[in-house]
């Protein structure tokens, strides 16, 4: 209602005067300040004006219809401000919202992040697209990290770990696996998708899975180009069809069991070994990515037995690995690497303390006492590796379908086992650099964990990269 009245009176000012578009001087400003006073005046100068000279008159006239004009042009320029600050938060800019979102994902690098769908204003948009804008991750001696703006336009991964905890998610609890068709490629890796009996064919819950995955990623949309099975771990990856920013040109597979005796599958790994067609703007290259999806040992104090399954999965997929990627060490023979999964490290707290943390979102505090980032600082265990921040709440132990820690007689501690690592880039010098978009869980309440999703952008290298931390022999 206020705009409209401003637009009345702006529209209703007298058209006899000529008003400039330009801004007022200082002197009409001072004039239309004083407005009110000076239109109050007008009639004693005019009674002056009759006992003067008609040269004299005139001229006072002139000066009284000039004092006048300056005073409306004041109000006019004050008007059109008022109107144009009323104005401007409340202008949609609907009409032309490709034209708008062709220029965000140039701007971005990341056209899968732009929404096609009519969800809101062009500023909402714009909101929510920075928001979720991945960033330039450099890394130093202290694996900090250093946000920048991502150049346009690069290929975008999403990798996923989720317990399952021998359960069969419904359609619903996995809807979230829906926002992640957007990207050229998506990795998934689950853990405990059965139960433990000796099979020959899969079990009716991998069966589920798989037709699970076939709903949330149609064959007309997405290819399946790697799906290895060790055991109750599992590894899917698919590629967006419609990507012309990364293609799969090779793929093996590979697998380690790190259970009992190192023969049984309860725990171990399935990886995959990607040779990939990386386009940029208006070049391409290759890269070499591996992507390793594990359950490691469990229980709070078996951290060592942790750093040991680690340290078994490397050396053991090394003969696994592609010959013409090299044979001297894993990780210094991939450009990029990706290591999710159920981790299993702790927090080396009481359960009380670790829960009033978890509850009041002190994460910070908590971390502190997190084995697996303890670990990586000696060195022992993922020194090459990095992690995005951790702004969620622990991902284990939760009672199913519930919001409630643990509440069972063991009342385990609440803690991050469920993580997603990467290494950004090889030592080649032409290497493409794996940087992090994002990096949070998901509120799905089928098993006791919650899954983590980490999304990341496969982009050339802007500058002269870092030193990476020597990881310990």
């Amino acid at each position: 209602m206020q705009r409209n009245t401003l637009l009345i009176l702006a529209l209703l000012l007298p058209v006899g005067f000529a008003v400039s578009d330009a801004p007022p001087s200082p002197a009409a400003a001072s004039n239309a300040a004083s407005g009110d006073a000076a239109a109050a005046a007008a009639p004693v100068v005019a009674a002056t004006n009759a006992s003067q000279p008609p040269d004299a008159a005139n001229a006072t006239a002139t000066n009284a219809n000039a004092t006048a004009t300056n005073a409306t042009a004041g109000r006019l320029h004050g008007l059109r401000d008022r109107f144009a600050a009323l104005s401007a938060p409340n202008i949609s800019l609907r009409p032309s919202l490709r034209p708008v979102r062709k220029k965000l994902a140039n701007l971005t690098g990341l056209h899968g992040f732009v929404s096609n769908k009519n969800n809101g204003s062009a500023a909402n948009r714009i909101k929510t697209i920075f928001a979720s804008a991945p960033v330039n991750v450099t890394v130093n001696t202290t694996n900090a990290t250093i946000q920048q703006p991502l150049a346009p336009p690069c290929a975008t991964v999403a990798c996923v770990t989720w317990n399952l905890a021998a359960t069969s998610p419904s359609s619903k609890d996995a809807k979230f696996l829906e926002k992640l068709r957007r990207h050229d490629l998506v990795c998934i890796c689950v853990q405990e998708l059965e139960d433990l009996k000796p099979r020959r064919q899969p079990g009716h819950r991998a069966e589920a899975w798989t037709a699970l995955l076939a709903e949330k990623f149609p064959a007309k949309t997405h290819t399946v180009v790697a799906d290895q099975s060790a055991g109750p771990v599992r590894l899917t990856i698919l590629q967006r069809k419609r990507s012309k920013l990364i293609k799969v040109e090779a793929c093996t597979c590979g697998d380690v069991a790190c259970g009992i005796g190192n023969v049984l599958r309860n725990k171990g790994c399935a990886a995959a070994f990607l040779d990939l067609k990386v386009r940029y703007d208006k070049t391409s290259g290759s890269a070499k990515l591996l992507v390793i999806s594990a359950h490691l040992a469990a229980h709070a104090h078996k951290a060592n037995d942790r750093d040991a399954d680690f340290h078994r999965i490397c050396r053991e997929l090394l003969p696994q690995m592609p010959s013409q990627w090299g044979s001297h060490d894993l990780l210094d023979c991939v450009d990029c690497c990706l290591f999710a999964g159920d981790l299993n490290y702790r927090l080396d707290l009481p359960r009380a303390e670790a829960e009033r943390g978890a509850l009041s979102g002190d994460f910070a505090s908590l971390l502190d006492y997190d084995q697996l980032v303890r670990r990586k600082a000696q060195g022992s265990a993922f020194a090459d590796f990095f992690e995005g921040e951790i702004r969620f709440a622990p991902t284990f132990k939760f009672d199913q379908r519930s919001s409630t820690y643990d509440s069972s007689k063991k009342m385990r501690v609440p803690s991050w086992t469920d993580r997603v690592l990467y290494i950004p880039r090889s030592s080649r010098k032409k290497s493409p650099e794996l940087t992090l978009a994002s990096y949070d869980s998901v509120d799905t309440r089928s098993s006791d964990h919650r899954p983590v999703v980490a999304t990341f952008a496969l982009r050339p290298r802007v500058s002269a990269p870092a030193p990476l931390v020597a990881r310990k022999r």
